[in-house]
C-alpha cells in the first residue's frame, strides 16, 4: 500500500524525491521476496530488495466449567475464549476427548468425542453433560484454517446418583381394609 492505493506486483508507479513509505500485507505465510527497483528519469536504476517472513496468525485458546463438581446426567455450563492476533483472518474447527462419558452441545449441536466442529472465535459457550460417574478429564484441541493449533484441558468430576432405600412392614399380617404403619 502506497498512499492509500494498493500497488500488485509488476506495476510501475510514481514517486517524488525524499522520504517515501508505504506498508506491504503478505497473505499467506513464508518467506516473501519483495523487489523494489526506483528508475529515475535520466534513466538510472536503484534496485533495492528485501526479505519478509510472513508468520501465520496466532490466537490463544482456553475454557472453563461452571462448576468442578455435578451428578451424573447433570449438565455443566462452560465458557469457551478465543482471542485472535489479527480478528477475522481464519477459521477454525475443534475436537474434543474425555476421559469419561459424556457429550458436548455446542451451538445447539451436540457432538460427540472426536469428532470435528465448527468453532467461532471470541466467548462463546457449550454445555457438558456426563454420563458416567467419576473424574472427566475433557481435553479441547481448536486448529485454525492456518493450520496453528491451541489445547485446553479442564476436569469435572460426576458423582453417582445411587442411594439406598429400604421398606419394611411393622405387622407381617392385617385384616381387610386395615391400615397397617
Amino acid at each position: 500500500n502506497f498512499k492509500g492505493q494498493t500497488i500488485a506486483p509488476g506495476p510501475n508507479f510514481t514517486i517524488l524525491a525524499g522520504h517515501n513509505a508505504g506498508s506491504y500485507t503478505g497473505i499467506c505465510q513464508g518467506t516473501h521476496n519483495i523487489n523494489l527497483t526506483v528508475n529515475s528519469s535520466s534513466g538510472q536504476h536503484a534496485p533495492s530488495p528485501a526479505q519478509m517472513k510472513v508468520l501465520a496468525n496466532d490466537f490463544s485458546f482456553s475454557f472453563a466449567p461452571n462448576s468442578s463438581n455435578a451428578h451424573v446426567g447433570d449438565s455443566v455450563s462452560i465458557n469457551f475464549n478465543l482471542t485472535e492476533t489479527v480478528p477475522g483472518q481464519d477459521t477454525y474447527t475443534a475436537i474434543y476427548t474425555t476421559s469419561g462419558n459424556g457429550k458436548l452441545n455446542y451451538n445447539g449441536t451436540v457432538v460427540p468425542p472426536g469428532q470435528s466442529f465448527a468453532f467461532n472465535p471470541g466467548n462463546t459457550s457449550g454445555i457438558y453433560t456426563g454420563t458416567s460417574d467419576g473424574q472427566h478429564n475433557i481435553t479441547v484441541t481448536v486448529t485454525s484454517s492456518a493450520n496453528v493449533s491451541r489445547s485446553d484441558n479442564q476436569g469435572i468430576n460426576f458423582n453417582s446418583n445411587s442411594f439406598t432405600f429400604t421398606f419394611s412392614i411393622n405387622s407381617p399380617s392385617a385384616n381387610i381394609g386395615a391400615s397397617v404403619p
